[in-house]
Order: C-alpha cells, then sequence, then structure tokens
C-alpha cells in the first residue's frame, strides 16, 4: 500500500495491522497517479488488484476477481460493478453525476463472462467522443501483472483518467472478463480527487495525453484508426477550451496555454519519431 501523504489517521491504522502481508510505503503526497505509478512498480504478485482509499471491496470480491482470470487465461483483467455512495445527498452536482455515471458498463453493447478486448476497444474508441469510462474506478478491477507489463503501467501525464487509459491499453492486448455483479462500494465525496479536479479543470487534457499513450504502439494505431481521428478531433476541442477561457479571462489560461504548449511538443516529438516516455516502471518479478 502506497501512502500518499495521508493526513488523517490512516498511518495509525496501518500501523496496527499485523499481517506481515501488508507492506506500507509513505511519501509526501504526490498526487494518484505518482502513488498508483509507485505502488505498481512496488507490487510483486501475477494479479494486481487495485484499491483507492475511499473505496469498500464488498465481501469475497478478491476470491470471485482471481476465479474469474483464473478461469479464463485470455482475460487481460476483470471488472465487476460498483453501488455509489454518496457523501451528501442533498448536493446537486453529486446527484447528477450519479444519476450520469450510475452504469459504466452498459455503454457497451453486449458483455459476457469473458469478452474480445479488441472488439471492446473498437466499440469504446468509436463512442470515445464523448470520453469517460466504460469500466469501472480501479477498485472495481483485478489485473494480471504479465499484462501489465506488455502495456505500461501508469500515464505520469495524467491527472484524472489514469484508471481508463490503462484499462483500453489492456483492451488492446488481451481480453477482458466481467463479473456482473456488485463487487465494490464507490464514495463521492464533494472534497474527493474527482470533484476538485473537474472544479479546477486540471484532468482537461487527459484525453489527448491517453490518445498519444495508443498511439505511440505502433500496432495499435495500425488496428485502430480511430486513434488518428479521435486525435484530431481532441486537439481541436483542446484548442478551444483554451480560446474560450483567454476570451472569458479565466485565471487558468495561463496555465492552459503551457499544459497545451506542453502537449504540443510532445505530440511533434512522436510525429518525428523521438521517445516520448509517458509510463512509469512496471519491473519484472
Amino acid at each position: 500500500m502506497v501512502d500518499d501523504g495521508s493526513t488523517d489517521a490512516t498511518s495509525e491504522l496501518l500501523a496496527q495491522q499485523g499481517d506481515p502481508r501488508l507492506r506500507v510505503v509513505r511519501q509526501a503526497n504526490q498526487g494518484q497517479v505518482r502513488a498508483l505509478s509507485r505502488a505498481l512498480a512496488l507490487s510483486r504478485g501475477r494479479l494486481i488488484k487495485f484499491a483507492d482509499a475511499d473505496d469498500v471491496l464488498r465481501p469475497g470480491c478478491l476470491r470471485r476477481m482471481a476465479e474469474a482470470l483464473d478461469a479464463h487465461p485470455t482475460a487481460g483483467l476483470v471488472f465487476g460493478r460498483r453501488q455509489i455512495l454518496l457523501e451528501d445527498p442533498s448536493d446537486e452536482r453529486s446527484r447528477r453525476w450519479a444519476q450520469d455515471w450510475a452504469q459504466l458498463h452498459t455503454r457497451f453493447s453486449r458483455l459476457e463472462a469473458i469478452n474480445s478486448g479488441s472488439a471492446l476497444l473498437d466499440e469504446y474508441l468509436d463512442g470515445r467522443g464523448e470520453g469517460g469510462n466504460w469500466l469501472s474506478e480501479p477498485s472495481g478491477v483485478m489485473a494480471r501483472r504479465a499484462c501489465l507489463e506488455q502495456v505500461g503501467a501508469a500515464n505520469l501525464r495524467m491527472l484524472q483518467s489514469l484508471d481508463m487509459d490503462l484499462w483500453a491499453r489492456v483492451m488492446a492486448h488481451a481480453d477482458v472478463a466481467f463479473l456482473d455483479e456488485v463487487v465494490f462500494d464507490y464514495r463521492v465525496t464533494q472534497g474527493g480527487v474527482t470533484a476538485q479536479g473537474l472544479a479546477e479543470r486540471r484532468p482537461w487534457l487527459d484525453p489527448l495525453w491517453s490518445l498519444e499513450g495508443l498511439a505511440s504502439f505502433p500496432h495499435i494505431r495500425a488496428r485502430y484508426p480511430q486513434v488518428d481521428a479521435l486525435l484530431r478531433l481532441r486537439q481541436r476541442r483542446a484548442l478551444g477550451g483554451l480560446r474560450s477561457a483567454i476570451r472569458a479571462r479565466s485565471p487558468v489560461a495561463r496555465r492552459m496555454a503551457r499544459e497545451l504548449a506542453d502537449y504540443g511538443r510532445a505530440h511533434a516529438a512522436r510525429r518525428l519519431g523521438r521517445p516520448v516516455h509517458l509510463y512509469g516502471p512496471m519491473p519484472s518479478v
């Protein structure tokens, strides 16, 4: 477990645990993607279960997911459904989000216990003009370490949508197993990472960085022509978003301009065949 600079009683609670299998690594707060990247780099198991601190795994979640991967050796990951828990049910923004994203997997036309990853990615990319997560938040997923070693670990350029970014790369390389049952409770808090990031427009370039990652794999670009089309669409949207922020004299416009320029340099470097380092370490064990 990586304790990313917690300020509550997390450290004290962990210190009380006597299970020798529990390893705790503490670091100054570096954000979700850096914490995930370090956790993946330190992991040693053949199966990796993701779990965010504010979520609650249902009893039997680990067993059911491990059984699904054992039953379907071609699957790179398995995911399940979740129940949304609102910290403040009276908050209109939280209620609206919960209604819009009550079920993630229903955006796919059809899901079985085992599914072709390439077919799912095709469908996701065809509908990705609107973006979003079609599988699950991290707590609803278990993945094979061997698959993550192939596709790369956490995308260090992402600020919020790092989960679906990783699931998309897995789908390009392996099949996907699905548990049609609730496996965890997902908390929605007003002060959470998601809510704060959206309020500050922090993750506005996440779609572009995710697509750049997919485009960095030659076989993915060859198999999925939607990637280049989506890149052009998202680039136009990003430029339009920056122009709107400038016209509105938004306090974040200057930061957005710097971030878009940084993205432009990375995009140009990739097109010229130069290496663009997006992913954190995922050493073999």
